[in-house]
């Protein structure tokens, strides 16, 4: 039993929502596949969506302890409220915009039963592409670290163990890592941790919040762990419209991250020079948001000719006039078994290739593997498990797509 009285569970994963509903689908149904032989519990805290989010959940997820806001109160005051909730021996916060494997909540578990003082524990992050996401790891962010990543001076070096610290680019991406901070993308902690620490801190509304969270873990724990040898896919910013607000939220973490941690470390000079440095580092934020704006509409609405449709699944329920109403100018259509696109994928004319995955059909960590070996030699889509919409992300920096049918 816990502290109030509920019965403990394996795992609770938490996930808070905003204006994701099609990516939220896809990440709870690979959820479910993941559960199964577990003592679980999943909350939904939707910060007040506009797109029918909480009719989906309601509808399509009826397990799920569903918190509706019905006003926007942030990243880290979302969690919070399933956080004080649950009752789960180990608390996962995960965002919408991913997808598991049927064994990745199993793999955690059994970490922490053999590294029981471990801190906040991670993964390894790919985007739908299946680029590596260099925050599945990250260097705590003190003023010199995060100069060099302002000045460019990280991606220039991007290995070099004083230049990359602020994404750690000397630890290999694919082993047992030890990093200072993990993101709240996918971020797993023992509840107990909670009787030492405070949960999130919500003078964070987002960004920043999971940056100190993972470090005041590590302050009290032996590490924080990241383990190279699970990814997930994280699609990235499907619920943060690209806007003046949310960049002003970005940089203004970063000014309440040093105030917290490093104000008493350092001269009242630093302070003045990280201050003007994150202003300075805004300003040019904002003065060149157009243009991102614009490059992320180009890229979303950019009219790419697949020469060749793979629609990937053991079953053929879905017929190639309904993937052909997305894709009229392919040439070729072909139904592909998960096991023949992983043994043979090399010998395919994947040139302006799209790979459509029945994720009803296909074994999710199977999928996860074949994205992450074949990246970027494809492009990549998702079925809906009820085959009612078709979702694709190819950037990371931008807003994926969805098609229904």
């Amino acid at each position: 039993m816990d502290r109030l009285g509920h019965t403990q569970k394996d795992i609770s994963i938490i996930i808070v929502s905003y204006n994701a509903r099609a990516f939220l689908n896809l990440c709870l149904f690979a959820v479910r596949k993941s559960v199964p032989g577990l003592s679980n519990e999943i909350f939904i805290v939707d910060n007040a969506s506009s797109d029918g989010t909480v009719e989906m959940v309601r509808e399509k997820f009826p397990e799920v302890t569903l918190i509706a806001n019905t006003v926007n109160l942030g990243f880290s005051a979302a969690n919070n409220q399933a956080i004080h909730q649950a009752s789960g021996k180990i608390i996962l916060l995960l965002n919408p915009d991913t997808i598991i494997g049927e064994d990745t909540l199993e793999k955690i578990i059994q970490f922490y039963q053999e590294y029981p003082q471990a801190g906040a524990v991670g993964v390894k992050m790919i985007d739908g592409s299946g680029k590596y996401l260099r925050e599945s790891k990250r260097g705590l962010p003190t003023p010199r670290t995060s100069l060099y990543k302002l000045t460019g001076l990280t991606t220039l070096f991007p290995r070099s163990p004083r230049f990359a610290q602020y994404y750690q680019g000397h630890l290999n991406e694919n082993k047992l890592q030890q990093p200072d901070i993990l993101p709240g993308a996918f971020m797993a902690f023992r509840k107990q941790q909670l009787q030492q620490t405070h949960a999130l801190d919500e003078s964070f509304f987002m960004y920043g919040e999971d940056v100190d969270f993972s470090y005041r873990l590590q302050q009290q724990a032996d590490h924080n762990y990241y383990l190279g040898n699970l990814p997930i896919i994280h699609f990235k910013g499907e619920s943060t419209p690209l806007n003046s607000k949310l960049v002003y939220h970005f940089y203004y973490s970063m000014w309440i991250f040093y105030h917290l941690h490093f104000r008493k470390k350092y001269s009242l000079i630093a302070a003045f020079m990280v201050k003007a440095g994150i202003m300075m580092a805004a300003s040019l934020s904002i003065i060149t948001l157009p243009l991102r704006k614009i490059k992320n509409h180009i890229q979303q609405k950019k009219s790419v000719t697949y020469h060749t449709i793979f629609f990937c699944s053991p079953s053929q329920q879905i017929t190639e006039g309904l993937i052909r109403k997305h894709y009229p100018k392919a040439n070729n259509f072909q139904y592909i078994h998960p096991e023949d696109l992983e043994s043979g994928y090399s010998t395919l004319d994947l040139n302006k290739g799209m790979i459509i995955f029945d994720i009803a059909h296909v074994q999710i960590m199977q999928m996860i593997k074949i994205i992450e070996r074949m990246n970027l030699k494809a492009s990549f889509s998702f079925l809906s498990p009820d085959h009612s919409f078709i979702l694709s992300s190819q950037h990371s920096a931008g807003k994926g797509q969805i098609f229904t049918f």
